[in-house]
């Protein structure tokens, strides 16, 4: 970047450049020092040394040996010390060593308060002590350091204390006992620094902020000095990198330095490089990118009153207001870091209009005089204008995260999860990548073609509407696993999918419905014997969740085998408790292998092929890990309880469509849905119906309004439960009447059309106003209306018959889900318009 005059824009230099305040001297001089049986110091300060104690006092007769104790008096230099001590004789040998208890419970301490003679900086205490463990702080404000700590082999011990002026008259440092052994100090050295008179190093260039590489020299106004330096935050010593000549700043970098002269040092020099490159010189060759220009306002590197030219996608624009137009531009498309272009005008000067203004997205070419406003904002200045307005190739994704990518051990791939993928104005392929590593791979079909990169060609620069085929590779071990897709195209900006799933052990699960058996055969379980994969089963072997009234207890469920390490659980429906479990095996080894699973109460006899497990008193369910491969012939489940509550519900024999039968219901209470009976939730969209069904055995929750219909008229008896799952959730547009019935008082929603579920002139079964003009009306308990807001349909009714857009011709079959629409070329269609679409197999028209 060329410039001749720069002109600082704003103040950057603020908590930059560190410097040093106060200088000192970094050889240590002894400032006190204690040994109890006689005192020698260097250079002490004057002043009395201030020692106290708290905590148990030490018993004077323990065993064998004999303890004298006093109250210790010390005196050195005219300073008068006193403290607890104690005389113990050692040994039978006699001799006394006079020593400082620090305490002998826990909870004790030692406080030593010690005077400072013009002393800065650190301060380093080195005590001995025999103890196992030793609490050491400053209680002084401003001063930092200590530790709990241990003894080295020697007895010694070292702890640094920072934050040292020489404003301070005295530090005080107090020792903890942590543990209930005596704690004895044979002796305290405590080391300071004097102010010293050599001058800190200085930084040429000054620390700042630069936009391209700088080479850093230093000096030393003291003569005779060795200068010292360190580039990774630590503070310099005569051990760090001595400095010969330049150093060469490429990138942020933080400096610190000293000066040394015989055994003296000066104080820290700090200076803290900032490097925002500028990689372009701003002219219309070669424009700006938004970060350069900002990098170069942030270091004052713009030239006043000049026009500078910068390039960036339209991430964001307000309305032309007398044909300016304020906009904004960034290197990503997005709104963290931006280039402000304000009041802006088209090419050559003349006005925006609707026809002439970029649309979001598009790379433009701006001309104007840059600057940062109000300290915060980077901006053209008014006056700026449109250079050159590209369209943006656009890639556009369905799904940002596909989760829940998993499956049992040794049964991988997973099945695939998808998300679709298009492009517009594109110069170039769309590449998805895995990357080479990834656990993850990608196919354009769901059956084979998995790789970990592929290539979307576009015609005429648009790529149609693709789905991807997203599963996690066979092979791998149990763990949990992420990956990413990343998509992208020549001037594009990138889109990326996350993923995520796992790789599970095996589960077994059995309740106790009416048709709740496992195969016995390996071909249906999809084992395997194999030695290769002992130890982990080839397929999951979880079954039917039907949760109705169970059989006869005893019932048996055959099953082949069970590999080790597989988890089996066994749950009866609410209301009922497992009394045993009897497992019939094929060998004796498959039962002794059950027996020292993790099951609790399982008994067998050492040669029989039986085991029987005797649930904890209370457990309604039981479940266990399997101690080995164990296999069996029958499982018999044994149990007690009382017969679930039911709730009936009745088909009308006049509503009826071919030849099934329909109604309403919905209930306080969640109910389990029965084999012989279809319950649904509704929706509508585009005019349609959606209808989603329940599985047999699902559970409706509570408060649910459904729809029911059956191959025959009557009354039908449902179990309740509790819990459940809704199928549409907030989607479904069936409204409960409530166990008491809906006045058209209490039917109120807001722009909602109102409907009851009704043969229309006795020829066509479908959802009606159930009063004039969609109003409210009453309904009867346990039914259920439909509640559509007005901006998704007028109609009058919406039935299920052949030949109509708001038809359905059957109900059970059609099951459609949302969003699953198809083109007549066979690709997936997201958000679907007006046409004809092909949906499960079906034709649909939108109008």
């Amino acid at each position: 970047m060329k410039k001749t005059t720069l002109v600082k824009t704003m103040l950057l230099l603020c908590a930059l450049i560190v410097g040093s305040s106060s200088v000192w001297a970094q050889s240590p001089v002894t400032i006190w020092s204690e040994d109890f049986s006689g005192y020698s110091a260097d250079d002490v300060p004057s002043g009395t040394i201030s020692l106290s104690h708290t905590g148990t006092v030490v018993d004077c007769t323990s065993g064998t040996l004999s303890y004298a104790c006093t109250n210790g008096t010390y005196t050195s230099k005219g300073s008068t010390k006193t403290a607890y001590t104690k005389i113990w004789n050692e040994n039978s040998a006699g001799g006394t060593a006079p020593e400082l208890l620090v305490a002998r419970t826990t909870g004790g301490s030692f406080t030593a308060t010690i005077p400072l003679d013009n002393i800065e900086g650190t301060l380093t205490l080195t005590y001995y002590q025999n103890a196992k463990k030793l609490k050491v702080s400053s209680t002084t404000t401003g001063v930092s350091g200590g530790q709990e700590v241990k003894p080295d082999a020697a007895g010694q011990q070292t702890t640094t204390f920072t934050g040292i002026t020489s404003s301070m008259t005295s530090i005080t440092i107090k020792f903890e006992t942590t543990t209930s052994d005596n704690v004895r100090l044979d002796n305290i050295v405590l080391t300071g620094y004097h102010p010293s008179s050599i001058s800190a190093p200085t930084f040429s260039p000054a620390g700042g902020i630069y936009t391209s590489a700088q080479d850093v020299t230093l000096s030393c106004e003291t003569g005779g000095t060795t200068i010292y330096y360190t580039t990774d935050g630590s503070t310099p010593t005569s051990s760090s990198t001595q400095y010969t000549g330049a150093i060469s700043v490429s990138s942020t970098t933080t400096i610190k330095a000293i000066a040394k002269k015989g055994d003296a040092y000066s104080s820290v020099s700090t200076a803290i490089f900032t490097i925002l490159p500028v990689n372009h010189e701003g002219t219309e060759a070669d424009p700006f990118t938004v970060t350069d220009a900002r990098n170069a306002l942030t270091a004052g590197e713009i030239v006043e009153n000049t026009d500078y030219y910068v390039t960036g996608y339209v991430a964001q624009k307000n309305s032309i207001s007398s044909g300016k137009l304020t906009y904004y531009l960034s290197d990503d498309g997005g709104m963290t870091s931006t280039i402000k272009c304000y009041n802006g005008k088209y090419i050559d000067g003349a006005n925006f209009t609707d026809s002439n203004a970029p649309a979001v997205g598009d790379v433009a070419l701006v001309k104007g005089k840059l600057s940062i406003y109000n300290s915060t904002t980077y901006q053209f200045n008014e006056g700026n204008q449109i250079v050159s307005i590209t369209p943006q190739p656009t890639i556009t994704i369905s799904k940002t995260t596909l989760s829940d990518i998993d499956y049992v051990i040794d049964n991988g791939p997973s099945d695939a999860q998808t998300f679709s993928v298009s492009g517009t104005t594109l110069s170039a392929n769309i590449i998805l990548s895995l990357g080479g590593s990834s656990n993850y791979e990608m196919s354009l079909s769901e059956g084979s073609g998995y790789t970990h990169e592929l290539s979307l060609t576009p015609t005429t620069g648009t790529v149609a509407t693709t789905t991807i085929y997203v599963r996690l590779k066979e092979g791998l071990a149990k763990n949990s696993y992420n990956g990413t897709i990343t998509l992208t195209s020549t001037g594009a900006l990138g889109k990326t999918v996350s993923l995520s799933g796992s790789v599970t052990d095996p589960f077994y699960a059995f309740d106790l419905s009416t048709d709740n058996t496992v195969a016995a055969t390996t071909t249906a379980m999809n084992w395997t014997a194999s030695p290769a994969v002992m130890g982990a089963a080839k397929g999951s072997a979880e079954t039917a969740t039907n949760n109705y009234y169970p059989g006869t207890s005893g019932q048996s469920y055959t099953s082949t085998r069970f590999y080790k390490n597989s988890i089996l659980t066994i749950t009866p429906i609410s209301g009922y408790t497992i009394t045993s479990v009897v497992f019939e095996a094929t060998t004796e080894g498959y039962a002794t292998a059950l027996k020292n699973s993790s099951w609790t109460n399982a008994t067998a006899a050492a040669s029989t092929t039986t085991v029987t497990v005797t649930p904890t008193a209370g457990t309604d369910a039981i479940s266990a890990t399997i101690g080995g491969t164990c296999g069996f012939t029958t499982v018999k489940v044994y149990y007690t309880g009382t017969t679930g509550a039911t709730e009936t519900i009745t088909l009308n024999a006049v509503c009826k469509d071919g030849t099934k039968y329909y109604g309403t219901y919905s209930t306080s209470k969640a109910f389990v849905v029965p084999t012989d009976m279809i319950v649904s939730e509704i929706s509508v969209i585009s005019g349609e119906l959606y209808v989603e069904d329940y599985n047999a055995g699902a559970i409706v929750p509570a408060n649910t309004g459904v729809m029911v219909s059956s191959d025959n008229a009557g009354d039908y008896n449902v179990y309740l439960a509790s819990g459940g799952v809704s199928v549409l959730d907030e989607d479904n547009m069936l409204k409960p009447s409530g166990d008491a019935g809906i006045s058209a008082a209490n039917m109120t929603v807001a722009n909602t059309k109102f409907y009851r579920l009704t043969m229309h002139n006795g020829t066509k079964i479908g959802f009606w106003w159930g009063a004039a003009g969609g109003a409210a009306f009453d309904l009867a308990a346990h039914k259920a209306y439909l509640a559509i807001p007005n901006a998704s349909e007028a109609r009058a009714g919406l039935w299920f018959g052949e030949g109509d857009v708001t038809a359905i011709e059957a109900v059970k079959a059609q099951n459609i889900a949302k969003g699953e629409y198809f083109n007549l070329a066979g690709q997936r269609v997201a958000q679907p318009t007006k046409g004809l679409y092909i949906v499960n197999g079906k034709k649909v028209v939108i109008k």
